[in-house]
Protein backbone atom coordinates (compact mmCIF):
# COMPACT_ATOMS: atom_id res chain seq x y z
CA UNK A 1 0.00 0.00 0.00
CA UNK A 2 0.69 3.50 -0.09
CA UNK A 3 0.39 6.92 1.14
CA UNK A 4 0.50 10.06 -0.75
CA UNK A 5 0.17 13.96 0.72
CA UNK A 6 0.57 16.98 -2.08
CA UNK A 7 0.86 20.44 -0.56
CA UNK A 8 0.80 22.87 -2.64
CA UNK A 9 0.30 27.00 -2.34
CA UNK A 10 0.32 29.37 -5.47
CA UNK A 11 -1.50 32.78 -6.95
CA UNK A 12 -3.56 33.04 -9.76
CA UNK A 13 -1.91 34.93 -12.81
CA UNK A 14 -5.12 34.39 -14.45
CA UNK A 15 -9.07 33.65 -13.40
CA UNK A 16 -7.62 30.04 -15.10
CA UNK A 17 -4.04 29.66 -14.60
CA UNK A 18 -2.31 29.43 -10.80
CA UNK A 19 1.93 28.97 -10.35
CA UNK A 20 3.40 28.22 -7.16
CA UNK A 21 5.51 25.49 -5.15
CA UNK A 22 4.85 22.16 -3.83
CA UNK A 23 5.63 19.66 -1.61
CA UNK A 24 4.81 16.11 -3.04
CA UNK A 25 5.26 13.07 -0.78
CA UNK A 26 4.54 9.35 -1.61
CA UNK A 27 5.24 6.62 1.22
CA UNK A 28 5.74 3.08 0.43
CA UNK A 29 4.46 0.45 2.69
CA UNK A 30 4.43 -3.42 1.92
CA UNK A 31 7.24 -4.02 -0.35
CA UNK A 32 7.52 -7.30 -2.87
CA UNK A 33 10.11 -8.46 -4.83
CA UNK A 34 10.06 -11.68 -6.58
CA UNK A 35 12.87 -13.89 -7.87
CA UNK A 36 12.99 -15.86 -10.98
CA UNK A 37 13.75 -18.80 -9.75
CA UNK A 38 12.61 -19.63 -6.13
CA UNK A 39 15.89 -21.55 -4.54
CA UNK A 40 16.01 -19.87 -0.88
CA UNK A 41 18.18 -16.80 -2.08
CA UNK A 42 15.04 -14.29 -2.55
CA UNK A 43 15.88 -10.85 -1.30
CA UNK A 44 13.54 -10.01 2.03
CA UNK A 45 12.11 -6.58 2.36
CA UNK A 46 10.51 -7.10 5.63
CA UNK A 47 10.36 -4.15 7.82
CA UNK A 48 12.07 -1.80 4.56
CA UNK A 49 9.38 1.41 3.72
CA UNK A 50 10.16 3.87 0.22
CA UNK A 51 9.52 7.37 0.50
CA UNK A 52 9.65 9.96 -2.60
CA UNK A 53 9.95 13.45 -1.53
CA UNK A 54 9.41 16.27 -3.63
CA UNK A 55 9.85 20.32 -3.95
CA UNK A 56 8.42 21.25 -7.13
CA UNK A 57 7.08 24.63 -8.86
CA UNK A 58 3.68 24.14 -10.49
CA UNK A 59 1.42 25.34 -12.89
CA UNK A 60 -2.38 24.50 -12.70
CA UNK A 61 -4.55 25.24 -15.27
CA UNK A 62 -8.22 25.50 -14.81
CA UNK A 63 -10.68 24.21 -17.88
CA UNK A 64 -13.29 26.43 -16.53
CA UNK A 65 -13.79 27.91 -13.44
CA UNK A 66 -14.86 25.84 -10.33
CA UNK A 67 -16.72 23.51 -10.13
CA UNK A 68 -14.63 22.10 -12.78
CA UNK A 69 -11.77 20.20 -14.40
CA UNK A 70 -8.19 21.26 -13.98
CA UNK A 71 -4.62 19.86 -15.01
CA UNK A 72 -1.91 20.77 -13.05
CA UNK A 73 2.21 19.72 -14.04
CA UNK A 74 5.09 19.43 -11.29
CA UNK A 75 8.99 19.67 -12.16
CA UNK A 76 11.28 19.68 -9.17
CA UNK A 77 13.54 17.70 -7.16
CA UNK A 78 12.87 14.31 -5.53
CA UNK A 79 14.65 11.77 -2.96
CA UNK A 80 13.74 8.52 -2.37
CA UNK A 81 14.36 7.89 0.89
CA UNK A 82 14.37 3.84 2.54
CA UNK A 83 13.75 3.50 5.89
CA UNK A 84 14.40 0.11 8.36
CA UNK A 85 17.49 -0.82 6.46
CA UNK A 86 19.51 -3.75 8.49
CA UNK A 87 21.86 -2.13 11.14
CA UNK A 88 24.85 -3.90 9.47
CA UNK A 89 23.90 -3.79 5.66
CA UNK A 90 25.36 -1.19 3.47
CA UNK A 91 25.36 2.67 3.87
CA UNK A 92 24.38 3.68 0.70
CA UNK A 93 23.26 7.48 -0.13
CA UNK A 94 19.45 8.14 -1.18
CA UNK A 95 18.83 8.15 -4.33
CA UNK A 96 18.41 11.90 -5.57
CA UNK A 97 17.56 13.82 -8.87
CA UNK A 98 14.82 15.35 -11.18
CA UNK A 99 11.35 15.02 -11.23
CA UNK A 100 8.42 15.22 -12.72
CA UNK A 101 4.47 14.61 -11.97
CA UNK A 102 1.02 15.50 -13.54
CA UNK A 103 -2.28 15.67 -11.97
CA UNK A 104 -5.99 15.73 -13.13
CA UNK A 105 -8.43 16.71 -10.79
CA UNK A 106 -12.13 17.70 -10.28
CA UNK A 107 -13.52 20.45 -7.57
CA UNK A 108 -16.75 21.27 -6.26
CA UNK A 109 -17.31 24.68 -4.17
CA UNK A 110 -18.35 24.19 -0.96
CA UNK A 111 -17.98 27.75 0.00
CA UNK A 112 -17.39 30.99 -1.62
CA UNK A 113 -13.15 30.47 -1.21
CA UNK A 114 -12.94 26.52 -0.72
CA UNK A 115 -13.25 23.57 -2.86
CA UNK A 116 -13.45 19.82 -2.48
CA UNK A 117 -12.54 17.29 -4.78
CA UNK A 118 -10.55 14.18 -5.95
CA UNK A 119 -7.24 14.25 -8.20
CA UNK A 120 -5.61 11.37 -10.23
CA UNK A 121 -1.38 11.98 -9.81
CA UNK A 122 1.38 10.08 -11.42
CA UNK A 123 4.82 11.13 -10.45
CA UNK A 124 8.13 10.02 -12.28
CA UNK A 125 11.52 10.41 -11.15
CA UNK A 126 14.99 9.33 -12.00
CA UNK A 127 17.22 9.22 -9.92
CA UNK A 128 20.80 8.39 -9.04
CA UNK A 129 22.97 7.10 -6.58
CA UNK A 130 25.93 9.22 -5.98
CA UNK A 131 28.44 6.97 -3.84
CA UNK A 132 27.67 4.33 -6.22
CA UNK A 133 28.50 5.59 -9.71
CA UNK A 134 26.41 5.12 -12.43
CA UNK A 135 23.19 3.79 -10.62
CA UNK A 136 20.11 5.20 -11.46
CA UNK A 137 16.70 4.46 -10.23
CA UNK A 138 13.67 5.32 -12.27
CA UNK A 139 10.83 5.63 -9.77
CA UNK A 140 6.68 5.49 -11.16
CA UNK A 141 4.08 6.51 -8.32
CA UNK A 142 0.42 6.92 -9.69
CA UNK A 143 -1.64 8.48 -6.38
CA UNK A 144 -5.47 9.30 -6.14
CA UNK A 145 -5.77 12.17 -3.83
CA UNK A 146 -8.88 14.08 -1.69
CA UNK A 147 -8.30 17.61 -2.49
CA UNK A 148 -9.20 20.46 -0.27
CA UNK A 149 -8.57 23.95 -2.02
CA UNK A 150 -8.76 27.86 -0.26
CA UNK A 151 -8.98 30.74 -2.52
Amino acid sequence: GAFSVQLAMGGHVTPFVTLGGAYLRDQIFHLSVSDAVTDGDEPSLKGLTFSLNSVCFFGDFAVRTLPGLHLTGFVGYGVLSVEGRPSGGSSVDDPSGFLLAGAAAYEFRVADSASIGAALRVSWAQLNVTEANGTDVDVFVPALLLTARLD
